[in-house]
Order: C-alpha cells, then structure tokens, then sequence
C-alpha cells in the first residue's frame, strides 16, 4: 500500500508509462518469479489477466492498455445502471459523463495500476447486490434466481480484494444493501453470498501458498504497510501533519492541481447535501462516497499521522470515491428538480429533471476538455509524440545500438523498440546518464521530455542529468528532433 508518487512527478500521464506501471507489466511477464513487492504480486485479479495479455503482446503497448480499459468499460456500465435505477436513463448516462470527464479517472483508464481495477469490482460488487434485492422483490422467494445473484454478489466481492486491499472500504454498502430490510434473508445472504466470498478467499490463500509456500504471504505483506519506512525523501515532510491537516490533502490537490478541480468539490458538496436531504433515495450512494473518502484520509494520515500507510497527494487513489459521489451528486440534482417541479405533470418533471442533469455536466466536461487539450500527458493531445519516437528508432536501427538518456526515460523508451502488439522493430540498448557515464565519439544521447512534461519522471530526471552536463550538447551534434520538440537526439563528437 506504500505509494512514493507525487502530483509533479508525473502522477497524471497517460501517454507514458511511468516505471511503477512497467513494473507490474514486468511483474506480469516475470510471475511468479518477479521480485517485485507481495503485495502487488498477491493482487491477483489485475495480474492473472495481465499475465494473458502479455502471452500476446509481450511488452508492447497493448498490454498497458487492454486490461485498464475493459475495467473501465466495467465500472463506466456498473455506474450507468446504478445511476439509472435509481434516477432515470438520463441521469445514468450524465453519470458516466461525468465520471469519465473527471481528470483523475479519465487519467486511470490507460493506467495500469490496482485502482481503476478495485473501483471497477466494487461497482460492480454494488450494482449485483442492488440486481439481487430487486430480484428477491420480484420473486418473493428464495428462487434459482435470488441464489445465483447471492452467488454473484459474494463472488464479486471476492473479486474486489483479488484487485486491491482497500477495496474493502466500500463492503460495508454491499453489506447494508443485502442485509436492510426487505431485502433477501439474512441467513441466505451470509450463507450463499459469504461463502462465495469466502471461496474467493480460500482460493487466494491457495494461489499463495503454491506460488510463495505461505497462504497468508499477502496479509503478512499488509502488515508491513507503513510510509515511515520509505527511503524515498519525498515522504519524510508528508509524515507526522496534525490529523485536521490529512483532511485538507485531497480537496487542496483538486483545486490545486486539475483544471475541473472546483467542481469536483462542488459536486462532492452536492453528494454529502444530498445524502442529509434526501436520506431514502441519494442516502446509499452519498454514504458509499463519504465512508470510502474518509477511509483513505484514516489511513494516509488522518489515524496514524506519524505512520501512515498511503499518501493522500496521489491522485489516483481518489478514484475509489469518485464513482458514488458522481452518482449521489447527479441523483441530489434529478431529487432537488422532482421537489421544485411540484404537482407538475410527470412528463413535464422527466423533462425538467433530465435539463438539470444535464446542465450539471456542462460547467465540469468543458474545464476537463480544457485540461486535457493543455496537457500533454494525454495521447489524444501529444501529436503521436512517442509515435515519431518509434518510427525514428525503426528507420535508424542498423546506424544506432545504443542510446544513453536518463534513468526515467530508459524505462519508457524501451517499449517504443517495439510495435504496438509487441513486435521487436529495434535492438536499439538504452543505458542510462550518470555521473559515471563515459562519452565516445558517435555514442548517441537522446533528452526526453526537457522542456515539458510529457513525462513528468522524465522532465525531473533529465534535468537533474542537464544541471551539470547542458554545456556537452554545445559540442556534439543534433541528428534529430521530434516536430514538437519533445525528443531531441545528439551524437557525441569529438
């Protein structure tokens, strides 16, 4: 659960592959014999599939992407038809929207990291157990039915802690949607949908002790959990904060750091107003939100200022709440509209509600839309920057074997050597600039990202290598620089 990440390190590209994301591919390739963390190796419902995708693709491109978009595809379809039962067709797709438009999801949807995944299951989790009460309304009984979706609802809760452990942050709201009453009985719920969570469990536990020899190997990882152990520096002045402080952490990096940051506040403020207002129709999704936020504040700080466990500054674990906030925020709307139409006929308050969802969405889809079309982290955005990248190493592979560039850069780089589906298109070796760097005439130097963030771990580490060694490149030759300037490549003269 340690995260070493930060808001300027790059925390938010989508068009590059930060080395944490490349680890878990690698973890993947390599598994069970990476030597990577328990804890990532023991999340096995984003490693199992990845290990499939990479038997196809190996390290190329689409293994970074398959498995974080069909999560995504997941969550955006559990989101959907939450928000929609509860509020209407209109309101589950403004839903969506919304959810996607966010900055920090629509980051995480081509990230591959635990987050988009956990929050994927846990909607989905929430949306079987909401299936099964209304089935059991419907059928009145214990039917074939009522138990397949017990069966499901346990199971995607396995699921759930399969993808990330502070999953169980939201097991609560399934808990009290399959246990309030009139829902199905309680001895079938903990019987039928707590063993097949249990089942889940027993099977980790297996896959444990087959793959490291110890069934509880990932609770004893857990156990370790703590930030005040890290020897990454950057963490030392996160520790110790008054708990009022911890509070301040995620809507400060909202507004701080995202261009739709204020109207991600305005709607939690409409979820949490809508949760105390209309208790019976937003009161679920509004909890979910708020029991999940102040879950995470808890561990980064809020409990244990001087040992956390996470860093509340790393913007994609607020993906975990940002789901049933949009969803409570877009139900207080359609509620607040339902009371203001009064005795109007229900056509005239459909239409009514249906303007004001929408309206909802306008002011956050155009600050995100702004966002992305001034970063460059985004690849809808970098004029197949990384692209030309490839297509220079493919057209230079018999002049250039080696490129020297700083460490962050090697580590991304080296995916464009090959194709999309991971096809090898270059032998090209990347080694990496330090201090001990020898520099012969016609080795090849390649800066990335220098004058931007296209990456942000590479804007930091390149510069790092450029404070003392900027006056070499006044000696040696460009021999390439990409239409944006983002790559520049020299070689060593002389």
């Amino acid at each position: 659960m340690q995260a070493t990440e930060s808001f300027l390190a790059g925390g938010h590209s989508t068009a590059t592959f930060v080395p944490a994301a490349q680890i878990f591919l690698h973890a993947a390739l390599e598994f069970p014999d990476s030597p990577w963390n328990r804890v990532g190796l023991t999340r096995y419902g984003v490693l199992l599939p990845l290990v499939l995708v990479t038997a196809f693709f190996g390290e190329g491109e689409a293994s970074y992407y398959v498995t974080p978009l069909l999560a995504t595809g997941v969550l955006a379809a559990a989101v959907y038809w939450i928000a929609a039962r509860a509020f209407g067709v209109v309101a589950g797709v403004v839903s969506v929207v919304l959810l996607l438009a966010n900055s920090v999801v629509l980051a995480s949807t081509t990230r591959l990291y635990p987050d988009i995944f956990a929050t994927s299951a846990a909607a989905l989790a929430v949306a079987i157990a909401l299936a099964t009460r209304d089935r059991w309304r419907r059928d009145g009984r214990l039917s074939r039915g009522v138990l397949t979706m017990l069966v499901l609802a346990g199971l995607a809760v396995g699921l759930t802690w399969w993808m990330r452990e502070t999953a169980i942050f939201a097991w609560p709201v399934i808990a009290a949607v399959l246990l309030w009453t009139g829902g199905p009985p309680r001895r079938a719920v903990v019987l039928v949908a707590g063993g097949a969570a249990t089942l889940m469990l027993v099977v980790e536990m297996g896959l444990n002790w087959a793959v490291f020899g110890d069934p509880f190997e990932r609770f004893v990882a857990l156990s370790g959990a703590d930030l005040s152990q890290t020897v990454n520096p950057q963490d030392v002045g996160y520790l110790g904060q008054a708990r009022t402080d911890y509070l301040m952490v995620i809507p400060r990096g909202m507004v701080d750091y995202y261009q739709d940051g204020w109207w991600m506040l305005v709607l939690a403020g409409l979820a949490v107003i809508g949760g105390a207002l209309a208790p019976k129709r937003v009161g679920i999704y509004a909890g979910w939100f708020v029991l999940v936020a102040l879950s995470f504040v808890a561990i980064g700080g809020g409990l244990r200022p001087e040992t956390p466990n996470i860093r509340l500054d790393v913007a994609r674990y607020w993906v975990a709440f940002l789901p049933p906030m949009v969803i409570a925020a877009v139900g207080a709307v359609r509620v607040a509209a339902d009371r203001f139409a009064g005795d109007a006929p229900p056509r005239w308050r459909t239409v009514l509600g249906a303007l004001v969802i929408v309206g909802l969405a306008v002011g956050p889809v155009v600050e995100s839309v702004s966002g992305v079309r001034l970063s460059r982290s985004f690849v809808v955005t970098n004029d197949h920057t990384l692209s030309s990248f490839r297509t220079w190493l493919s057209e230079n592979d018999r002049d250039i074997k080696v490129i020297k560039t700083d460490f962050a850069s090697s580590r991304v780089l080296s995916i464009y050597g090959r194709s999309w589906t991971g096809e090898r298109i270059s032998r090209v070796r990347f080694e990496v600039l330090d201090s001990e760097t020898v520099y012969a005439e016609g080795d090849v130097v390649v800066l990335f990202s220098a004058q931007d963030t296209t990456c942000g771990f590479c804007h930091e580490s390149i510069n790092e290598w450029l404070a003392t060694n900027a006056y070499r490149l006044d000696g040696w030759t460009r021999i390439w620089r990409s239409d944006d300037g983002t790559f520049e490549a020299f070689r060593v003269t002389a």
